[in-house]
């Protein structure tokens, strides 16, 4: 991130995270991000099939362990959507304003957009 001059440092802007950003790590493996994926669970394992983990692959790319029916998977996508435009928001309040926000605040971001998502034609489809 510090290298496309979307950072002050190579460093998380997170209070106590000492790992260099990136947007795997922005979007994964950061506590911020697992500390979000834990939090709206229940919105996104609804469109898992059994068996199915939310993975890092899935997060950051949309490749799933198995094919998915193609309206399950644009719900899923929509929903990983929403909560990672919720991560880089909150990434940027912090880095910009040093504003932290709490993961609930996070997550009822991701449930907003999402739910812009689902008064649209196309979710019903």
């Amino acid at each position: 991130m510090h290298s496309r001059g979307m950072g002050r440092t190579p460093k998380c802007p997170q209070p106590g995270c000492d790992r260099d950003e990136s947007m795997r790590h922005l979007l994964w493996e950061c506590s911020a991000a697992r500390d979000l994926w834990k939090e709206t669970g229940p919105q996104i394992n609804q469109y898992l099939p059994v068996g199915e983990a939310l993975t890092s692959q899935l997060v950051l790319y949309g490749v799933s362990q198995r094919p998915l029916p193609q309206k399950t998977q644009t719900k899923l996508w929509l929903t990983l959507t929403s909560c990672k435009d919720a991560l880089w928001a909150s990434r940027n309040l912090l880095v910009g304003k040093r504003v932290e926000t709490p993961t609930k605040a996070v997550a009822l971001a991701a449930a907003a957009t999402l739910k812009w998502y689902k008064e649209r034609p196309e979710w019903r489809q």
